[in-house]
């Protein structure tokens, strides 16, 4: 009647590669390499190339190894290669945010005692003050702020299986035309 089809199954990376009997790609040595996230953080240009090319190395060796033409093309295996790279950049910027700041708040403050004399560590929140609605103490605050990055640490960790599990359950517009 539309002349499309609202819903459509996601292949994922798993999917496509047991479909061609190339799991074991998953468990190549070389997966590694050519999934990482090439990082700048304070490393030289030349570090960063040949990270880059040793990615690109692993890249097309993986592609070529374990591609079956006409079903499973060397590009198909590259996007896979691609997707499971994408996830790791997910993740780094997504989730481990939240690490760091869980390691910030335990280097920084004590989980129960205020140890500044003027407070100026306190974690406290008391109602009316910088419009807040509540009152803390900062043991209670501090345990907040905790299982509330924890939690959060743990949702973007999983983000992806969630979302993909919910988007084979459910009827998300996905539109494409039929023939």
């Amino acid at each position: 009647m539309l002349g499309f089809t609202c819903v459509t199954p996601i292949r994922t990376v798993h999917e496509l590669l047991d479909a061609h009997g190339m799991l074991d790609l998953l468990r190549d040595p070389l997966i590694t390499t050519a999934t990482q996230e090439i990082v700048a953080d304070k490393r030289s240009r030349r570090e960063i190339q040949r990270d880059i090319k040793a990615k690109e190395r692993a890249i097309e060796s993986l592609s070529a190894k374990y591609s079956r033409e006409p079903k499973l093309s060397q590009e198909s295996v590259r996007q896979a290669l691609y997707s499971i790279g994408d996830n790791h950049a997910f993740l780094r910027t997504n989730r481990d945010p939240c690490d760091r700041m869980i390691s910030y708040l335990q280097q920084y403050f004590h989980p129960t005692q205020v140890r500044d004399k003027k407070s100026a560590d306190s974690l406290a929140i008391r109602s009316g003050r910088g419009g807040a609605r509540l009152s803390h103490d900062h043991a209670r605050q501090y345990a907040y702020v905790v299982q509330s990055l924890a939690l959060w640490r743990e949702i973007l960790h999983g983000a992806l299986p969630l979302r993909l599990r919910g988007r084979r359950c459910s009827c998300m517009l996905t539109f494409s035309p039929t023939g």
